[in-house]
């Protein structure tokens, strides 16, 4: 679902001033995100959206990228990849908003699915932290990397973990996504799901190393299987 921000305009997620405690009571690396912080001129200017005249201020680039609402031909190599006054591109909005169509003419533009924010934050990651799915899959398949960490260790699976999105968490873990991997606060996805109870992504987890594990065993098996029939010696014995 897209978020949607005061006066119809979009929100997009910035990291929060203030860290979430995770687990032993330490301030944790992670910055969760607000979902309906609103970008627009004023509030970059701190001043209070109720003081602005809407109707006379026409959606940016960016903004129209979050609403689904560009169209092909007013994209170019000159602003594919431009990025608004807070870092973020076109690209970023879009994938955050679940606006997939856009996402794809976007990509096939030439818009860079690896290039990162101020916060070294990607198009995946901003789909992970909302569990867009439907992008995730497409930014994965376009070459997006999946352990592509922000400023603070946080890879797409942690955001994706803190968001308790089950679906996205095994989509990233499918694509190779590191479950062992520590943000600069120690804290790897397992451990935030396990401290923060998120059940549905610590579920999506279990599964994943279960299934890992069943489909490894049986490929051995396999192995040992076909050697045993095609007479070969073992290369090491018992001691």
């Amino acid at each position: 679902m897209s978020q949607e921000g005061e006066n119809g305009r979009p929100g997009t997620p910035d990291p929060d001033p203030s860290s979430s405690i995770i687990g032993t009571g330490r301030k944790s690396a992670f910055q969760p995100y607000k979902p309906i912080t609103i970008l627009t001129n004023l509030q970059r200017g701190n001043v209070k959206t109720s003081n602005r005249e809407v109707t006379t201020q026409p959606l940016t680039f960016h903004e129209r990228a979050a609403r689904g609402e560009l169209v092909p031909d007013e994209v170019n190599p000159s602003n594919v990849n431009l990025v608004d006054e807070t870092g973020k591109t076109a690209l970023m909005w879009a994938a955050y908003h679940a606006r997939l169509p856009t996402v794809m003419m976007l990509v096939e533009k030439g818009a860079d699915v690896n290039l990162v924010g101020k916060r070294l934050e990607s198009p995946l990651i901003y789909a992970a932290a909302s569990g867009q799915l439907a992008v995730i899959n497409y930014l994965l398949q376009q070459g997006a990397d999946a352990d592509a960490a922000d400023l603070d260790g946080n890879t797409p699976l942690i955001f994706a973990t803190y968001g308790n999105h089950a679906q996205s968490v095994t989509a990233l873990l499918q694509h190779g996504a590191s479950i062992t991997h520590f943000n600069y606060n120690g804290d790897s996805p397992f451990s935030i799901a396990v401290s923060k109870r998120l059940l549905a992504a610590q579920h999506a987890m279990e599964n994943f190393i279960r299934e890992f594990i069943e489909t490894n065993c049986a490929k051995v098996a396999n192995f040992v299987k076909l050697e045993q029939q095609e007479g070969f010696e073992p290369v090491m014995e018992a001691a």
